[in-house]
C-alpha cells in the first residue's frame, strides 16, 4: 500500500513539473508576442526541420559513441548498436524524471545486464564520460568567451559571471577526478542514488533482481579502481572519445546555427556556443523538472537578448531548437526504453510460468 502511494506520489511529481515546465513557456511566449513567434514559426520549410533532426540524431550517436569508445578501451564486449540503445534509454529516464542522476545509473546497470560490463567497469567509464564532456565544456565556454570578447554587452556585466561558471566546470571535473581516486566514496555514493530510485528503475527493468545491483556494488571497489586506472593509461581511447565530446558540441551548436539561418538572422556562431554553454551550465543545477522543460528555454532566450537579439526571433530560434533536441527526442528516446521495458517484461512472465 505505501510502495503504490509512493508511485502516485512520484507520477503526481512528475505531472507537476511538466506543468511548471509548460507554464513558463507559456510565459515566456506571452512576453514575447505569441502572433510574432507563430508567424515566424509558420515560415520555417520541412527541410529545414529535417535538417536539425538530422544534427540531433547525429549528436545522440556522439554522445553513444563516446561512452562506446570508453567501454572498449577497457575492452569490454559490447557492440555499438547495444551502446547506444542503453544511452536512449537513460536519456529518456532523464527526460520523464526529475534527476539526472538516473540516466548514468541506468547506463551502468544495462551495461552489466545487457553486455555482462562489471558494475565497476561501468561506473569508471561512465565518470570518465562526464570527466570528458566537462573538459568539452569549458574548452567551448574558454573559446567562445576569448572569441567574441569586447564584442557584446554580455562580456561587461556577465563577464565575471561567465568566468566563474568556467572556474566552476574547473572544479567539477577536479571533483569528479577525486571521487574517481577514492572508490570508497563513489560506491556509497552510488549505492545511495540507487536506494532512492530503485522503485524508477524497476519499473522500467522489471524481474531484474534489483538487490543484485546493490550486492555487486559493495564488491566493485577494486574494480572500478583497476579499470580508471587503465583508461587513464589508453591515450589514443580518451583523445578519440573527447573528439567525439566535441562532435557532440558542435552539433549541438550547429542546430541552433541552422536554426538563424533558417530565420534569416545573422548572430556569430561563439554568441551561439556561448549561449549553449550557460544553457548547459543551468543543466547542471538540481532543478527539478524533467528535462529543463520551461527552464532552458527562458535561459536560452535572455541570454541571446544579451547579444541583442530581438526577444520574438530569440523566442523563435529557442523553441525551434528544442523542437529539434528535446520533443523530438522524446519518441526516439522511449523506443529505446519501451524496448527494454517490454523485453524484461516478458523475460519476467516466462520466469513465472516456469516456477
Amino acid at each position: 500500500m505505501l510502495r503504490q502511494l509512493n508511485k502516485r506520489k512520484d507520477k503526481l511529481i512528475i505531472v507537476a513539473s511538466y506543468a511548471v515546465g509548460i507554464a513558463i513557456i507559456i510565459l515566456l511566449l506571452h512576453f514575447a508576442g505569441f502572433g510574432k513567434v507563430s508567424s515566424i514559426i509558420m515560415k520555417i520549410s520541412l527541410q529545414f526541420f529535417i535538417i536539425t533532426l538530422a544534427l540531433d540524431l547525429a549528436g545522440l550517436i556522439f554522445y553513444a559513441l563516446t561512452w562506446h569508445i570508453l567501454l572498449r578501451g577497457l575492452e569490454c564486449q559490447i557492440n555499438f548498436k547495444t551502446t547506444l540503445t542503453i544511452s536512449l534509454a537513460g536519456i529518456f529516464m532523464c527526460y520523464v524524471t526529475p534527476s539526472g542522476l538516473l540516466l548514468e545509473l541506468l547506463r551502468i546497470v544495462l551495461a552489466n545486464k545487457e553486455a555482462k560490463v562489471p558494475i565497476g567497469y561501468g561506473a569508471a567509464t561512465v565518470v570518465m564520460h562526464r570527466i570528458l564532456y566537462t573538459l568539452g565544456f569549458v574548452l567551448c565556454a574558454l573559446s567562445s568567451y576569448v572569441a567574441i570578447y569586447g564584442k557584446y554587452t554580455l562580456i561587461g556585466a556577465a563577464g565575471s559571471l561567465l568566468l566563474l561558471i568556467i572556474l566552476f566546470s574547473f572544479g567539477f571535473a577536479a571533483g569528479m577526478f577525486y571521487l574517481s581516486q577514492r572508490a570508497d566514496i563513489l560506491e556509497k555514493i552510488i549505492t545511495k542514488i540507487y536506494e532512492k530510485y530503485e522503485d524508477k528503475i524497476s519499473g522500467l527493468i522489471k524481474k531484474y533482481e534489483p538487490e543484485k545491483v546493490v550486492n555487486s556494488l559493495a564488491n566493485t571497489i577494486s574494480d572500478f579502481k583497476n579499470s580508471f586506472l587503465k583508461l587513464r593509461n589508453k591515450p589514443v581511447h580518451l583523445f578519440t572519445a573527447f573528439m567525439a565530446v566535441l562532435l557532440t558540441w558542435i552539433v549541438d551548436i550547429g542546430i541552433f546555427y541552422v536554426v538563424f539561418l533558417a530565420l534569416n538572422f545573422k548572430i556569430s556562431i561563439w554568441a551561439i556556443a556561448l549561449t549553449i554553454v550557460v544553457g548547459d551550465f543551468i543543466q547542471m543545477t538540481p532543478i527539478m523538472i524533467p528535462g529543463m522543460l520551461g527552464i532552458l528555454e527562458t535561459v536560452f532566450t535572455t541570454t541571446l537578448l544579451a547579444f541583442g537579439v530581438p526577444i520574438d526571433v530569440a523566442t523563435s530560434a529557442v523553441i525551434l531548437a528544442r523542437i529539434a533536441t528535446f520533443w523530438f527526442d522524446m519518441p526516439v528516446t522511449a523506443v529505446a526504453a519501451s524496448y527494454y521495458g517490454i523485453k524484461y517484461l516478458m523475460r519476467g512472465a516466462e520466469a513465472l510460468k516456469t516456477t
